[in-house]
């Protein structure tokens, strides 16, 4: 659509991004995963919402020897979350998965390192924002950056709540709260 909400402008551009996550972290969303049922049962079930359980299937699968591929061609539409406080529920499971395994002392340095840096982000995103093929017009262009802000700064200052001895498990039970709508 030619005029996005400002979810739908950001989410256009840095969600389900397939290629990224099969080629860079080695997992695919199940969305768009197509895999032959022997295999699944060889690698085995879903650990359930306490994981990142796409991530960690995927992890698995590569782990027992399987290669997972991006196909260009196989294209699964998802529709942008509703809100940005949808955008902000997802973010706070996903940053829960990943606080569960910060359990060195060198994995909360990494974390604050993380952190701090994620706050400064979304400067050099500008680039991508403009040279991205996923959206048009100036109006998507500034609102997805408007929401990367938002998005990168409410990240930040959940991952230093969590350094700092927040409760991360009542996250989870917020899980697909919104896509219920």
């Amino acid at each position: 659509p030619h005029h996005l909400t400002a979810v739908e402008a950001y989410e256009s551009i840095f969600s389900y991004r397939m290629e990224h996550y099969i080629k860079r972290q080695g997992f695919c969303g199940t969305g768009n995963l197509v895999v032959r049922r022997d295999i699944f049962e060889r690698i085995g079930p879903f650990k359930g919402l306490t994981v990142a359980e796409d991530r960690e299937w995927g992890h698995r699968a590569c782990f027992k020897g399987y290669h997972i591929r991006y196909a260009p061609k196989q294209v699964v539409y998802h529709p942008a979350r509703p809100s940005l406080d949808a955008l902000q529920l997802k973010w706070d499971r996903q940053l829960t998965h990943d606080w569960a395994e910060c359990s060195s002392n060198w994995g909360r340095i990494t974390w604050a390192m993380k952190a701090m840096a994620l706050a400064l982000s979304p400067l050099p995103a500008v680039a991508q924002i403009i040279c991205s093929s996923r959206v048009t017009g100036l109006r998507n262009r500034a609102s997805a950056w408007f929401v990367l802000v938002r998005i990168r700064l409410f990240r930040t200052k959940r991952m230093m709540l969590l350094l700092n001895g927040a409760d991360a498990s009542r996250h989870l039970e917020q899980w697909n709260k919104f896509d219920a709508l």
